[in-house]
């Protein structure tokens, strides 16, 4: 899903089970798993709440990406 946003958006995979309050620190929905881009430049948060498939994050990174989406 994020080949085509090498350089502009980052993403790593976190346990948040394990690691619990970095993901609730980030914003990430609830019930796990969840995905979530963070600007950390303006430390801006874009939960994604749709359905957990490559297509829809897809769309919901592009939209990101373009400025489409408010942050939270």
């Amino acid at each position: 899903v994020m080949k085509g946003f090498k350089g502009k958006i980052n993403a790593v995979y976190i346990n948040a089970t394990e690691y619990s309050a970095h993901a609730k620190q980030l914003m990430v929905p609830e019930p796990f798993p969840g995905f979530v881009i963070h600007d950390m430049e303006g430390d801006y948060k874009y939960p994604f709440t749709g359905k957990m498939t490559k297509e829809e994050i897809q769309k919901f990174v592009s939209s990101v990406a373009a400025g489409n989406v408010e942050p939270t």
